[in-house]
This record gives C-alpha cells, structure tokens and sequence, in this order.
C-alpha cells in the first residue's frame, strides 16, 4: 500500500463504543514516500481533543521478512506506545494490545481515492468489530517534486 504524497487536512472520527456518539475534531497531516534508504511510506498528523493538542505518526511498508507491515503511535490512541500490525488478505492491517487481563485487536484500513481515508477497528474478544476512529483528508496542497 502507498499512501500519496501531500500535505492533507480533515477530520478524526472518534468512538469509545460501539453505540457510542461520534466525537469529530479537525485534524492536518503530511505524508512522505519511501524512498531507497528508507523503504517506507509515512503518515505524520496533529488533531486536538478537549482542547489538548494531539500527534500521530504512521508508518507502512515492508518489515523484515518483506510482508506487509504497519506502525503506528499516537499520543492520545496509544499514550505514545508502538502499536505493530500486519498486512492481512484483504488488504488491511490487524494487530493486537492489552485490555487489562484481555488481548484486544485492532484493524487499520487504508483507502485512497479522492480522499485518504484511514480507519480503524476495534476488536473486542467475542464482539463484533467497529469503527473506533476514522480519518477522513482531503489534499490541502501538494508537495513540489523533487528532482
């Protein structure tokens, strides 16, 4: 998956639960492809939440075995932590974190098109998954080429 190159702006989508209201709050971010020295492309992003600034960063490409892989942090979704996920079938990226005494999942979806459309899943042990945050960018410029 290649994310294209650009500066974006948009919302994040949050939900606490699966019923729960939708929580929408203004969010910028630029992205940057891989390149030879650095095989991955990359997702850097800022968002408030209760009037307290919020920064994120998400990486893609392949890990060490060349299968797809997926990094992402953020210090309001991860307190900063490492969260690691890994290319599924369908395109996604599925990984795993600790719930108290319970190991959780979450699914990382990347849809490009008019839009970069990022959202994520949460999954909760026997429970359907839902939509826990969802990043909805439309390009705010694009960066020069470089020769």
């Amino acid at each position: 998956m290649k994310i294209p190159q650009g500066i974006w702006s948009g919302t994040i989508r949050n939900t606490f639960e699966p019923a729960a209201e939708v929580i929408i709050s203004v969010m910028s971010a630029e992205t940057s492809p891989g390149t030879k020295e650095r095989a991955f492309d990359e997702l850097r992003y800022a968002w408030t939440f209760d009037d307290k600034p919020q920064t994120g960063k998400m990486m893609i490409g392949p890990d060490l075995m060349k299968k797809a892989a997926l990094v992402w942090t953020d210090s309001f979704h991860t307190g900063g932590a490492l969260g690691l996920f890994e290319g599924q079938d369908d395109g996604s990226y599925l990984g795993s974190y600790a719930a108290g005494d319970q190991v959780w999942q979450w699914r990382i979806r990347v849809q490009e098109g008019d839009e970069l459309r990022i959202e994520h899943y949460n999954i909760m042990p026997g429970e359907e998954e839902y939509l826990a945050v969802e990043f909805i960018l439309s390009p705010a410029s694009t960066t020069p080429a470089t020769s």
